[in-house]
């Protein structure tokens, strides 16, 4: 997906899709180490469409004015 796709989600579908992606990736990944794994590039998008959730979510905390570890 695209970046401006996750951008029209609320929070909680985005922590949802985030979720989801990472159980996702550990299945493949599965897949990948017992060699069964038929489409080789699908790691990759699967770790790239969580970075991208994870940057929408985090764009939004900052624009609401929290701070982190600063």
């Amino acid at each position: 997906m695209r970046a401006s796709d996750f951008r029209k989600m609320n929070d909680a579908e985005l922590a949802g899709k985030a979720d989801e992606l990472r159980g996702e990736i550990a299945r493949v990944n599965l897949q990948r180490y017992s060699r069964r794994l038929e489409k080789t590039a699908l790691p990759g998008t699967l770790r790239h469409d969580l970075a991208r959730v994870l940057t929408v979510l985090n764009e939004r905390v900052g624009e609401t004015g929290e701070q982190g570890n600063a």
